[in-house]
């Protein structure tokens, strides 16, 4: 396997192990929990977070528009958890829980560990409505110009990537990133 696609897939898997038992420690519906997605990936998670522990299940389910389907669901048909991609801004107040009490000295997560500006497009009145993950990680692509930079190197230290990917980022006048190599940390 190689080394992108085992850090992709361990990154995933911990997202949704968190995300799940967070959701399992909140509810008194601990034994099962229904994920909704449109990433086939997920499945498999699924299947390895219920494989790791006996204190939730996840049983998961596959839409090709999970978002369409939410916003037409009575409450009570509704996912634990949504994991897809473009999630609509408008249909998070009526159809998603508030959570910001994932964040802080309580919550599991810390929210300097999100890109502030899409941190701050899933919420809506100082309230978080979404909780923004991205798996979608690129490969790397050499240039001439960085040549030297990786002569002889077997492999790349994560620093020295995040280091030559801030030569890709590029900010518009408002600050607002429009080539992005790196994800600020």
């Amino acid at each position: 396997m190689r080394q992108s696609t085992k850090l992709r897939t361990n990154f995933k898997t911990a997202q949704i192990v968190v995300l799940a038992l967070v959701l399992a420690s909140c509810s008194k519906r601990q034994e099962r929990l229904v994920l909704w997605t449109n990433n086939v990936d997920f499945v498999s998670f699924a299947e390895l977070f219920n494989a790791s522990q006996n204190k939730a299940r996840i049983v998961a389910y596959y839409y090709d528009a999970p978002t369409n389907k939410l916003a037409s669901a009575s409450p009570a048909a509704r996912p634990d958890i949504l994991a897809g991609s473009c999630l609509q801004a408008g249909i998070q107040k009526k159809v998603f829980a508030n959570v910001n009490s994932l964040f802080g000295k309580k919550g599991p997560l810390v929210r300097d560990d999100f890109y502030e500006p899409l941190l701050k497009a899933c919420s809506r009145n100082e309230r978080q409505y979404l909780v923004p993950v991205s798996y979608n990680l690129p490969s790397l692509v050499f240039y001439s110009g960085n040549y030297e930079n990786v002569l002889g190197a077997a492999t790349l230290s994560f620093d020295t990537i995040k280091e030559i990917s801030k030569n890709y980022n590029v900010k518009n006048k408002a600050g607002v990133f429009t080539s992005m190599g790196f994800g600020p940390l």
